[in-house]
């Protein structure tokens, strides 16, 4: 038995995992179900559709913890928390493959507002595929802690840099339809070398309800943490 059939082995319901062709893709789906396991004692089945049978975000059936998973190349990101809704991203830095970074971005140009256009284009050449990772991460974990994912447009999120300590960067986020005042959105450049690392977290009670109120815990908190815990795996 290889590694991989090892950590099928361990999963409640491998065929999620199996949907991959690539092995690389089977690991870190394993990978990241296994984690969420180990964080949250008695975990089951991870749940992804409402009652309707309609997909949503990933979730633990009346379980009273909130979490997330990423993940990218050879690293499995999961954020949880026991209180508020999370969101993660990750994703490595790497040039497109054109090579040719000044088209790639103008390609996109129409996701970005002028504020977040602004800030990734004040970096000198070097850094402005690392400013574009520290939106485009930011707005992918704000898009997947409301539980809507990429069913909502990339242009209707907006993620403002607020401050950047070291490697660490804070942003205040908004969507349209949803009142995002008491969410916070923090960007981990190079926490693990070569990835942007996005989390954001928030009030259940403005999330998406399509996938919340068919689980959500009774205790869930209406208050920004101070911390959301997330931990990393390599996983090649």
């Amino acid at each position: 038995m290889n590694e991989l059939d090892k950590l099928l082995a361990r999963l409640d319901d491998p065929h999620r995992a199996l949907k991959y062709m690539n092995q690389e893709d089977q690991c870190r789906t394993a990978c990241s179900e296994l984690i969420v396991k180990s964080l949250i004692p008695g975990t089951q089945q991870i749940l992804r559709f409402n009652t309707a049978g309609e997909p949503v975000k990933p979730h633990i059936n009346l379980h009273e913890v909130f979490f997330n998973i990423s993940h990218d190349s050879d690293i499995v990101v999961v954020a949880s928390h026991p209180h508020v809704a999370v969101g993660v991203d990750i994703m490595k830095i790497q040039p497109p493959p054109s090579g040719d970074i000044s088209d790639f971005l103008n390609n996109l140009r129409s996701i970005f507002h002028h504020s977040e256009w602004e800030y990734i284009t004040a970096s000198d050449k070097g850094g402005v595929l690392a400013r574009f990772y520290h939106i485009w991460t930011g707005k992918e974990a704000v898009l997947k802690c409301i539980g809507t994912g990429l069913y909502t447009e990339l242009d209707s999120v907006k993620v403002d840099i607020t401050d950047h300590i070291g490697s660490v960067l804070h942003a205040c986020v908004s969507v349209v339809g949803f009142d995002m005042e008491h969410f916070s959105c923090i960007i981990y450049n190079h926490c693990v070398p070569g990835y942007t690392i996005a989390v954001c977290c928030g009030p259940a009670s403005q999330c998406d309800p399509s996938w919340l109120y068919s689980w959500r815990p009774n205790d869930a908190s209406e208050q920004i943490p101070d911390k959301v815990e997330f931990i990393f795996l390599d996983t090649i």
